[in-house]
């Protein structure tokens, strides 16, 4: 059976944490390489009693890792279309949702989650044990779903440890993928890495301004080295139409490979604010609550703007 284009030969990382749900990570391997996925394996350091390494890694071709390599360690997995977190626990869900990156899996799952990639995680974990009753899991999921995060959470359906089945997975990862790709301008279709940016568009596409209408104020937004960023965002200031005041507009940096994915607080932080932010104001608020600019930088754009 052919498969899509934004399938075959992509790269898919299954992330298996410690439960005894890691046994079915095999079987949901050679269904993902049926469906012409590249499939790696990341794991926890608890996940690695669960899984068997050796089967995995000759299925794969592909080293199973669970600790971050050493820096001057080469990187032996390829970078990641699309990620799969199953088995996910308790734990490793929280971790993720507060950004405590205290394991390759977690490390890797808020890089991927900053860079808006397609991701898809199931918990498992036993109904009616106390852990999917505690606050704080539901709050988490809600915080990964707002991010972006695809959840399959039916304990009723899947009793007792929402162990949803392998082609129930891949299906629900294959309309991800098809969405994903329908979204995408062409210019960025072919990107690998990328932001998507259709969680935006609310902003992106604020008003249709003229190409040659200039904007008043400007604050942006990076991610990366300062000196070679991943991808930036300008908040710009144009004054549109009879407007009394300059009105803000998100812009997006396409040049580089990837473009920053703008988390879900700074959206919401926009909405409360209206369209009638200053750029000072903007600034000083994304630097208290985000840490998006250096206190320099804050102080140089302060003594420009007042």
């Amino acid at each position: 059976m052919s498969q899509p284009e934004y399938i075959v030969n992509k790269v898919l990382y299954i992330m298996s944490c410690g439960s005894s749900s890691g046994m079915l990570v095999e079987d949901l391997v050679r269904l993902a390489q049926a469906a012409m996925w590249k499939v790696c394996v990341i794991t926890t350091p608890e996940g690695t009693k669960f899984i068997d390494i050796p089967k995995l890694e000759q299925l794969t071709g592909y080293s199973v890792r669970s600790h971050y390599k050493r820096p001057e360690e080469p990187d032996v997995l390829p970078r990641a279309d699309a990620i799969v977190v199953f088995p996910a626990t308790f734990n490793t869900i929280n971790k993720w949702a507060s950004g405590i990156s205290d394991t390759l899996v977690v490390g890797t799952l808020c890089e991927y989650m900053g860079l808006g990639m397609p991701i898809l995680v199931i918990p498992c974990f036993r109904t009616g044990g106390g852990l999917d009753g505690h606050p704080i899991f539901f709050k988490s999921l809600e915080f990964l779903q707002a991010c972006g995060v695809h959840v399959i959470y039916e304990p009723e359906k899947y009793p007792p440890k929402n162990r949803v089945p392998g082609d129930v997975i891949l299906e629900a990862l294959s309309a991800i993928m098809a969405k994903d790709t329908e979204n995408q301008p062409a210019s960025f279709a072919s990107n690998s890495s990328r932001k998507g940016k259709r969680k935006n568009e609310r902003y992106y596409l604020h008003k249709t301004l003229p190409e040659n209408h200039a904007w008043t104020d400007e604050v942006c937004l990076s991610v990366g080295n300062v000196h070679e960023p991943l991808g930036k965002m300008m908040i710009r200031w144009y004054r549109v139409d009879d407007e009394p005041l300059s009105l803000p507009r998100i812009e997006v940096d396409g040049d580089k490979a990837r473009t920053l994915f703008l988390l879900p607080e700074v959206v919401a932080l926009l909405d409360r604010l209206g369209n009638h932010i200053r750029p000072y104001d903007l600034c000083e608020l994304l630097h208290e609550h985000f840490g998006f600019t250096d206190a320099r930088s804050l102080r140089e754009y302060s003594a420009s703007s007042r």
